[in-house]
Parts: structure tokens; C-alpha cells; sequence
């Protein structure tokens, strides 16, 4: 005498396994050491659709459906939290976002394209913004508050003289813009980082020559 029907038996392997597999796939991305790509097919789902009991299974094989989908929902919020929640240190802002500005800045201005110039002190200046904002304090120093009092009035200067097409103007400012920078490091005890003029206009790979469209 059979106690279960084969159906039922076939319905609780199908329920195990797929709960199996939840509990795999929770367990590998919990250790981190499994792509959620890789676990979506660890275990391929039964194949029933020749069966004629299918019809029987496929609550089963949805709710354990679902209980997968919701797995891998999780795995994806997780990695868009550690992406987003990603800072930059203070160094890479100065050599991603600020350094390269400089540069530029100072290689439009003796180009006498003036036009990009003030599209780069404008650059400039947001990145300077962005790192104060991100890192206000760093050992115990006001960062922020210290980058608004040393390079407001460089800033300025710039402004007036690029607006001027002042290029004598424009070589002081720039060069009272450099030396705040500078002491700025020393006061943030990164006095081994010293920046100055460009002496090259060949490293850069902009062409200040054509006009825009």
C-alpha cells in the first residue's frame, strides 16, 4: 500500500531542492566568494513541463521561484550599497579632479583661449567644493573651511583677469592660487606635495587651438 501518491513525493524533492538551493545562494553571498550570475544557475529548476502533473507543481516550483528572486534581489541591493557608499580619499581628488584642472587652467590662459580657461576655473573651483564637502575635516583640521579662506581670492583674481583676457593678470593670480595650494599641504602635513606652473604645454592632449562648433 503506497502512503503517498508519486506526485506528492515528486512535489516535496522539487520543494527541497529549490529550498536547498535558497539556502546555498544565501550562504555564498553572505561569504561574498560567489557571483550572483553564477548562483541564478547553481541549481537548474526540474524540468516539468512533459508531465502531465505539471499543472499540480507549478505553485511549488513559483513560490520557490519567488524565494530565489528574492535571494538575488537582495545580492543586488548589497553590491549597489557598497558601490554608492564608496569615497574617494583626499589624494584622488587632487589627482583625478583638481590637479588636472590646474593644469589645464594655466595651459588655456597661454593659449589665449580664454573661453575654456573660465570653463576650467569654473571646473577648478566644483572640485575644490567637492572635497571640501566630502572630507570637511581631515586630523582634526577644518579641510573645508581651510580651502574656502586660501584660494577665494586667487579665485577671484583669476575670474577678473581671465574676463579681461589679462594675461599678466592672469599669471599672478595663478601663481597666488599655486603657492595657497602649497601651503595648504604643508598645513595638512602633506608638505612633500609641492605643485607649480606648467613647464610643458606638450603634456597636454587638449586642443586649444580650434574654437567650438
Amino acid at each position: 500500500m503506497n502512503l503517498f501518491s508519486r506526485a506528492f513525493v515528486r512535489k516535496r524533492v522539487i520543494s527541497l531542492a529549490a529550498s536547498t538551493s535558497v539556502a546555498i545562494a544565501s550562504l555564498a553571498l553572505a561569504q561574498g566568494s560567489t557571483p550572483a550570475e553564477h548562483i541564478r544557475y547553481a541549481i537548474p529548476p526540474p524540468h516539468v513541463a512533459d508531465r502531465k502533473d505539471r499543472d499540480n507543481e507549478s505553485p511549488f516550483m513559483s513560490e520557490n521561484a519567488a524565494a530565489m528572486n528574492k535571494v538575488m534581489a537582495q545580492s543586488d541591493v548589497s553590491a549597489t550599497s557598497k558601490a554608492t557608499n564608496y569615497l574617494p580619499s583626499i589624494s584622488d581628488f587632487m589627482i583625478a579632479t583638481i590637479q588636472p584642472r590646474h593644469i589645464r587652467l594655466w595651459l588655456a590662459a597661454h593659449s589665449k583661449d580664454w573661453p575654456f580657461a573660465a570653463y576650467e576655473l569654473g571646473n577648478l573651483k566644483g572640485a575644490f567644493d567637492r572635497l571640501g564637502q566630502a572630507h570637511p575635516m581631515e586630523h582634526e583640521i577644518p579641510l573645508q573651511d581651510m580651502i574656502s579662506s586660501v584660494t577665494a581670492q586667487p579665485f577671484e583674481d583669476l575670474r577678473k583677469a581671465i574676463q579681461a583676457k589679462d594675461a599678466t593678470a592672469f599669471d599672478k593670480a595663478y601663481g597666488d592660487l599655486t603657492s595657497a595650494c602649497n601651503a595648504c599641504h604643508q598645513g595638512t602635513n602633506h608638505g612633500v606635495v609641492v605643485i607649480r606652473a606648467p613647464t610643458d604645454a606638450s603634456l597636454s592632449d587638449q586642443d586649444f587651438g580650434s574654437t567650438a562648433p
